[in-house]
């Protein structure tokens, strides 16, 4: 039976979104050059409908919606999309309303929405730097940047696992949270598409990729591998970091009582870079001034501000990755 529709949720006085859906998963894929000043992506959510509606209310910021459904039970229902003013925001639009012409009775659902932007100028979000003529695109999403990306519930309380896929140039890496979990190459397109491992539940603002010509240097193989990525010709510098970094696991291990929670580390330099270094699980960023060095020549108070720094975010994988607060 058809359901009336409803009026669209209202804004929440408090700034977070309608509590019409519980979110349970999702899987996000890019397609993604660094050389070039846009980007494509799909999203697709597995929700769970809290009582009957025709509307989801998630996040979004500078994305183009280019399509847009909800799918039950082998059924696809097309919907439109629209965005607004969270309530007293003043700077643009970020919640992104879906909606269909008739209510869906309370249960599961899977919502996909395909979208298009284009790299933030102001490196936060999704953005892209040049480095001896090459290109190299990075993710900082906290506090509220992930929805710059993609579409996405960009709150705390919304911790799922995701599963990336990135489609790229060939000639250039991708890496994200989890290792690699295969990969496929279309030479008539000249592109990678890498699928990486589902993550454990995550929020929004950790979820974290790099994409681009590195030179990746291994460091310490246990307790789980530690690598650092830099841009061409300057991996060679990340050394004494790597070597701090695959000490602190196993200190910080000690500390908490328990393992470090992700099945890899990697260290990425970048050379522009709001933020001194960013903890995302797995895949922590650094000012490339903050991580690389030349361990001999050095002075001792640029080893002792990458040594703070690499602890620092080294107890984030724990405190604040593995335990969030809401």
């Amino acid at each position: 039976p058809r359901l009336p529709a409803g009026p669209v949720p209202a804004a929440r006085d408090d700034g977070r979104l309608p509590a019409l859906a519980r979110l349970r998963r999702y899987d996000l894929e890019l397609i993604l050059d660094p050389a070039q000043p846009t980007f494509a992506g799909i999203v697709s959510f597995d929700l769970d409908l809290l009582e009957p509606t025709a509307h989801i209310v998630l996040h979004a910021r500078d994305l183009t919606v280019t399509e847009a459904r909800v799918e039950r039970a082998n059924t696809v229902f097309p919907a439109t999309t629209a965005v607004r003013l969270a309530h007293g925001a003043r700077e643009a639009p970020e919640e992104l309303v879906v909606s269909l012409p008739d209510a869906l009775p309370a249960g599961e659902a899977r919502l996909v929405i395909r979208y298009q932007g284009r790299f933030n100028p102001e490196l936060n979000g999704l953005y892209r730097v040049q480095v001896d003529g090459r290109w190299y695109a990075f993710s900082d999403f906290e506090p509220t940047d992930a929805r710059r990306a993609f579409p996405c519930f960009d709150e705390p309380s919304f911790k799922v696992p995701v599963r990336v896929r990135l489609t790229v140039p060939q000639d250039v890496g991708a890496f994200a949270n989890m290792p690699e979990a295969s990969h496929a190459d279309d030479p008539g397109a000249h592109t990678r598409a890498v699928l990486f491992d589902e993550t454990p539940p995550l929020p929004s603002y950790l979820v974290a990729f790099a994409v681009g010509p590195f030179d990746v240097l291994d460091g310490p193989a246990a307790p789980v591998p530690v690598r650092v990525l830099a841009p061409r010709g300057r991996a060679a510098l990340g050394a004494y970091a790597a070597r701090v970094a695959g000490e602190h696991l196993g200190i910080l291990a000690r500390y908490f009582d328990r393992p470090y929670p992700f099945p890899k580390l990697d260290l990425v330099a970048v050379p522009d870079f709001q933020s001194g270094a960013m903890e995302n699980p797995g895949l922590i960023t650094f000012r490339d001034t903050a991580l690389l060095l030349d361990a001999e020549r050095a002075p001792s108070r640029a080893k002792t501000y990458m040594f703070a720094i690499v602890a620092h975010e080294l107890a984030h994988q724990w405190f604040g990755n593995l335990v969030t607060m809401a």
